[in-house]
């Protein structure tokens, strides 16, 4: 079945990926990891139509948080049958994902004496998870209603499009909060065009180091498609960009997945 082949397809992906180094990365000052090409470019492209089938079919909300006019919407990735039957690849992908990554992390920080240790056990059967898909048509057209620009006008390149104020840099974890969050490691894979760029929006500006060293540097990741970005949840200090797209590249979507820390509780929370 393709569904066995798929989940098998991903747990060989994630057994290929420089674990060592993935796990070191998740306790360094620049607590971040970045692997191109990772699923190719037959199942990344199939995941993106799925997302793109569920905007078309309004199976995701306007993500409000990143503004009226973002043109960013999102849903949860729960599982169950009528979900599976709606996105059968993205939603193996996650199952296989968490099962296989949080195991393989599990094992390297038992394992590798090289290793700083994390400090916690990964669930190796649970996760949050979520897509994000980004319509330019529909951040124009709301453009147009907000400034009362022609959509025409909106339309003909980025620089019409800056509306959105600039986001803050934050953790995926509030870590001022006095509420218990399991988040531990965060994944984000991108799923966009081949021509998509910088330009386009939707990656991710890291800033490596302590929030209070004045030295820390900025470092952007493209939204590039086949990406995946692996960060620590409490202490990797990011931003992400909105997205603009092109007119050649009206869409864009990512799959976050978070992992979270093994407890005797189910009472996780669920926002992503």
């Amino acid at each position: 079945r393709k569904s066995v082949e798929v989940l098998s397809y991903v747990r060989q992906k994630v057994e290929e990926l420089p674990l060592v180094e993935i796990a070191r990365s998740m306790t360094s000052s620049s607590p971040y990891h970045v692997v191109d090409n990772f699923m190719g470019k037959e199942l990344s492209s199939e995941m993106r139509n799925e997302s793109l089938t569920l905007l078309d079919n309004n199976k995701m909300d306007l993500d409000l948080k990143a503004g009226l006019c973002s043109g960013e919407y999102a849903m949860a990735i729960k599982g169950g049958v009528d979900q599976y039957a709606e996105c059968p690849r993205s939603t193996e992908f996650v199952v296989s994902l968490t099962r296989h990554l949080t195991a393989s992390i599990n094992k390297v920080d038992k394992d590798e004496e090289s290793v700083t240790s994390l400090g916690y056990e990964l669930d190796e059967s649970a996760s949050m998870a979520g897509m994000r898909t980004f319509s330019r048509s529909a951040r124009v057209s709301s453009l147009s209603l907000l400034t009362g620009k022609a959509v025409n006008e909106l339309a003909e390149n980025n620089e019409n499009l800056d509306e959105t104020p600039k986001r803050e840099f934050q953790y995926v974890v509030d870590n001022e909060s006095n509420e218990v969050d399991y988040r531990k490691i965060t994944v984000m894979y991108y799923l966009t065009s081949e021509s998509w760029d910088k330009e386009c929006g939707g990656g991710v500006t890291i800033l490596s180091g302590s929030d209070n060293d004045n030295d820390n540097e900025e470092k952007y990741v493209d939204a590039k498609n086949d990406r995946l970005l692996i960060l620590n949840s409490e202490s990797c200090l990011h931003q992400m960009e909105g997205w603009n797209g092109s007119v050649e590249n009206g869409n864009g979507s990512m799959i976050i997945t978070h992992l979270v820390q093994k407890i005797s509780t189910s009472n996780v929370k669920t926002s992503v």
